[in-house]
């Protein structure tokens, strides 16, 4: 047993000991599934193990028979016997080989031996048909599956036609054809042949042309070359400001976005040490330091107090950013917070209290500013040459539109009402973490959001938000009217934050400026420019380009919003 799984495996069971407790008093039963793939539960093995660690005689098992077999081709009856925990639950999917979303009666799971085995060991619990991600048909996989748990209950021989199911010349030709339609899923199955064949993978996924779907005024489809969108954490010297005194900076959560973007982005800028990483991860916290070359840990306090950073990028989650911050500033260390700077307006107003008592440094980080297009319009707004601005329209998608409430306050001159409408689907908003902080902040417009907004220099603007379609083909367009004629941005989606800019004025510079430094066309360049105008600022003793009143005025716009289209009026912004 590793000691990386002994340790989650303790941590996971202190939290199943909890539950049940809870369970307990509600009066249900706790389970957990198993075996269950990519989990400390895969096979009989890990599970036996796993729940000798809980040591609970009230966290029983639900015994999926489907990963079950993936995971080790023995009969489940003897799968059941190795496990040696209670069985209160069994899901009954079928598999053959990895894949493990069959229709029962169309793998090699032996239903019959295992009911009769649970049966006879006083197992009352029930059978449930696991139906989700199997093969086509819908109603047609229901009434197969049903007829023929029945003939394995009744104990009768299975018809012919269903019986061919199980002749492994059927399954070996259904294998082959799997493998023909989806050959991803072949290579993800396969550790050893995936780890020969990422070489490859990168190759073509990063020199290969693909055919996508994008909006550009108009839904067409063209190839284009796909780069991975993070930041290069070579080191640069002519994009920073003169080297004084390096500064010390920590890396706080390791997921993608502190992975691929603020690492890397931070790493490469002269004047500044990468000299720790955290996350309660330990193995992104390792794989993160390896590529940064720096200490890891775990822990937010060891982190301060070993790796003793001036600056930490706060890219935990959302939710995780006050409490984190706060501890930060309170310990004597700036802080630059990924957006949005927290789930609530109390959090946000605390964590500016928090700084302005500690005399430390917040800022945030709106990398949106810092899109090509957007910083086209800027300086074509700030040069005045095409007169002063009067309207910015934007669409958007759902996941970038606090990013667009930015845009309108930074281009337009600072929002002073707001009047809106939303319509939200019920059914997911139960699965969004943050619907279990607050509901004061809109932030993920699921069917619509639709706000027209006036800014203090008398732009009018109006963002059309919906998690409705495709953000591959379509994640912002902007235009931006002016007295002499309108900027128009348009095609940026997942994979492209440049896109088209074009305008129908005569003699407008539409160059992007774009440097050799700065890489592929991804978000990662946002990123990038952002970071570096940040540390230009905190090397020169200077506020930082976004603070963290800039990030919680933002948070109250959105709160205005929400409030707007409750109460079906114009909401004052002060």
């Amino acid at each position: 047993m590793s000691g990386d799984w002994a340790d989650a495996a303790r941590k996971a069971a202190a939290k199943f000991r909890r539950l049940a407790d809870a369970a307990e008093i509600a009066g249900v039963q706790l389970s957990i599934e198993a075996p269950h793939t990519n989990t400390l539960a895969s096979d009989y093995k890990f599970t036996a193990r796993l729940f000798e660690v809980i040591n609970d005689p009230r966290v029983g098992c639900t015994f999926d028979t489907s990963h079950a077999q993936r995971n080790d081709p023995r009969p489940l009856v003897a799968g059941v016997m190795c496990i040696n925990a209670r069985i209160v639950h069994v899901h009954l999917r079928d598999a053959v080989g990895k894949r493990y979303t069959l229709t029962p009666g169309k793998g090699r799971c032996d239903y019959g031996p295992l009911i009769q085995h649970l049966c006879r060991t006083g197992y009352t619990g029930d059978f449930n048909l696991e139906l989700e991600g199997v093969s086509s048909g819908g109603v047609e996989e229901v009434v197969f599956a049903q007829r023929y748990m029945h003939y394995v209950l009744d104990g009768a021989p299975i018809p012919s036609e269903m019986a061919r199911w199980k002749r492994r010349e059927y399954q070996l030709i259904s294998s082959v054809s799997e493998a023909v339609l989806h050959p991803k899923r072949l290579v993800q199955s396969q550790p050893a042949l995936m780890r020969r064949l990422r070489p490859l993978i990168r190759f073509v996924k990063r020199e290969m042309p693909t055919i996508e779907v994008r909006y550009e005024a108009a839904w067409r489809k063209r190839f284009s070359l796909r780069g991975p969108n993070r930041v290069s954490h070579k080191k640069i010297g002519s994009l920073a400001p003169p080297r004084g005194e390096e500064i010390r900076v920590d890396i706080l959560g390791c997921g993608n976005i502190g992975f691929n973007m603020h690492g890397p982005a931070f790493a490469r800028l002269p004047g500044v040490e990468v000299v720790g990483v955290c996350d309660s991860d330990a193995g992104a916290a390792s794989r993160c330091a390896r590529k940064l070359k720096c200490s890891a840990f775990t822990d937010l306090s060891e982190l301060v107090n070993r790796a003793k950073p001036q600056l930490v990028a706060n890219c935990t989650p959302e939710w995780a950013h006050a409490a984190t911050t706060i501890f930060l500033l309170e310990h004597g260390v700036d802080v630059f917070c990924e957006k949005i700077m927290a789930e609530s307006i109390k959090s946000g107003e605390a964590m500016v209290q928090c700084a302005a008592k500690h005399n430390r440094i917040l800022g945030v980080n709106f990398n949106w500013r810092y899109l090509p297009g957007v910083m086209k319009v800027k300086e074509i707004k700030d040069a005045g040459f095409m007169g002063p601005l009067y309207i910015l329209r934007i669409f958007c998608h759902s996941w970038v539109w606090h990013h667009a409430i930015d845009l309108v306050d930074f281009l337009g001159g600072g929002i002073i009402s707001v009047f809106a409408v939303t319509r939200r689907r019920p059914e997911i908003e139960n699965r969004n973490p943050w619907r279990r902080f607050a509901e004061e902040i809109l932030y993920l417009p699921e069917v619509y959001a639709i706000a027209t907004m006036e800014t203090a220099e008398g732009v009018a603007a109006t963002i059309t938000s919906s998690e409705m379609w495709n953000p591959s083909g379509c994640l912002f367009n902007m235009d931006a009217v002016f007295h002499k004629g309108t900027v128009s941005i348009s095609g940026i989606n997942m994979h492209d934050a440049i896109g088209l800019i074009s305008t129908n004025a005569s003699g407008v510079d539409l160059n992007g400026n774009l440097e050799p430094n700065d890489g592929p066309s991804t978000f990662a360049i946002t990123f990038q420019r952002s970071i570096e105008k940040f540390v230009a600022a905190y090397l020169n003793k200077q506020p930082p380009p976004t603070s963290g009143e800039q990030g919680l005025r933002i948070m109250k716009i959105e709160n205005a919003i929400v409030e707007a289209a409750k109460a079906g009026r114009r909401i004052m912004i002060t």
